[in-house]
This record gives C-alpha cells, structure tokens and sequence, in this order.
C-alpha cells in the first residue's frame, strides 16, 4: 500500500544486477507507480573550509536578542516579513527543521556555534561523516556538514 498522506514513494535498492531491469520493468508496471528515477552517485569533490569562529558571538548574539531597531532588510519588505513583524510575530521559540548535508554552524551568520545558547541548537548527522553512497551508514549526533555545502 503506497497511500501515504504526506510522502508517496519508496526507495529500492537492486543488488542483482542481471535481474534489475526485470524488476524495474515489473514496478514500472504496478498501477500505483506513477514514475520511477534512477538513483545516481556523484563524487563529491573534498572541500577544504577552514573557519576559526566568531571571537565575538557572545555580543552577536546578545546584540540581536537585545535589538530594537527597526527591521529594513530588504527581504522582509518584498515577502512582507515585516508586517507579521509589525503585529508581533517574530517567529521566536519557532524551531526550524532542514534536511540537508549538513549545516556548517561555525559559520558567523548561523551564530558560530552549536548547541544550548546558539542559534543552530539540535541537530543530527543520519547517515555520518564518511558516508559516500557506498559503504554503511555511522549516524552521529554531529550535523556539521562535512560535504562542503555548508547550509
């Protein structure tokens, strides 16, 4: 059964390779399969970022919690951020999910730092640090992104 609210689709992996294409030809012909993509590797290419921190996160941070300016990014005027702004929405306590490579909370703009008191504050690295689409999965707590994408 393939109806699902939310998600409608399944990933299968074909380890015979002699037998793949019947398989795919027998799903492909399943009422239910509306469409089937190949999966595909791609070698990613060894990112060298080198990052310190902000020596000043502690005032970023408290600078921004602390702020009474006026918001004129200009972003928040064209999506009219703004007026939710302007009738007390801010989206504090609002938590973010994003299912990514990773996030590179080192960066000054994502606070520089993870965990309690930061602004990048849970996190989960599903499948780890070595993971090329080949070999086992060694999840981590740990969602720094190690590919280069840096979210």
């Amino acid at each position: 059964d393939l109806d699902f609210e939310l998600f409608r689709g399944i990933s299968v992996q074909l380890h015979d390779l002699e037998k793949a294409n019947k398989i795919v030809d027998e799903l492909a012909a399943l009422p239910s399969i509306k469409r089937l993509w190949p999966v595909t590797l791609h070698n990613v290419p060894d990112a060298q970022v080198h990052w310190a921190g902000n020596p000043d996160r502690e005032k970023i941070l408290q600078a921004r919690d602390n702020s009474t300016l006026t918001n004129t990014f200009s972003p928040h005027f064209m999506t009219q951020i703004d007026k939710l702004h302007a009738k007390g929405y801010t989206g504090k306590g609002v938590h973010v999910a994003v299912i990514d490579t990773g996030i590179d909370y080192k960066h000054p703009s994502l606070g520089g730092c993870f965990g309690k008191g930061c602004l990048v504050t849970n996190g989960f690295d599903f499948v780890g640090d070595k993971f090329d689409g080949k070999n086992a999965l060694i999840p981590d707590d740990d969602p720094m992104d190690c590919q280069g994408h840096g979210s």
